[in-house]
């Protein structure tokens, strides 16, 4: 659970949240995630990825309580720099018994998208993972459909969990 929580917390640009920078808009939002193992050959890499997230003020506010919180757990290091509307970061965290130096950058167009380039590295390798590449895409779609409150994230494959009742701990 602890590494979908992560993937998640790197898939939003909430870090950022913190700062001032464009609100992401309320609604339903889609986030491609891509990475590229660095150094694997083609077959051993994963396909795109494509989550879709319902989101308000709300849950943006709990995320950036859960994330900075997490952050302090799991990281030695994490510096943020807000220019305009692009967000840069440079971390150091543990996960699994590994050392994971990322440096992200992240460019907002207004409230209805951003892009996000991270480069990791992995020391020890993380299953049999050295770096890592990964490019995030986040837009507004529109509302939140009808049965999908703030907070439910659809994963590929069709299932959906509620990020508000796993940051709470419930």
């Amino acid at each position: 659970m602890k590494r979908l929580i992560l993937a998640v917390m790197l898939a939003l640009p909430i870090h950022a949240l913190a700062q001032d920078f464009p609100k992401m808009r309320a609604g339903l939002w889609q986030l491609t995630t891509a990475t590229n193992k660095a150094g694997a050959p083609a077959a051993a890499q994963a396909p795109a990825h494509v989550t879709t997230l319902c989101i308000d003020d709300s849950v943006q506010k709990q995320m950036v309580q859960f994330s900075q919180g997490m952050m302090r757990g799991m990281c030695s290091k994490h510096d943020m720099r807000v220019a305009g509307d692009t967000v840069s970061t440079d971390s150091v965290c543990g996960l699994m018994g590994s050392s994971i130096a990322t440096k992200a950058v992240m460019k907002f167009a207004g409230g209805t998208s951003y892009h996000t380039v991270a480069h990791s590295t992995y020391d020890p390798p993380l299953q049999g993972m050295k770096e890592s590449n990964t490019i995030v895409d986040g837009k507004y779609t529109g509302g939140c459909p009808a049965g999908m409150a703030p907070g439910d994230m659809k994963l590929p494959g069709g299932n959906t969990i509620n990020l508000k009742s796993i940051t709470s701990g419930q």
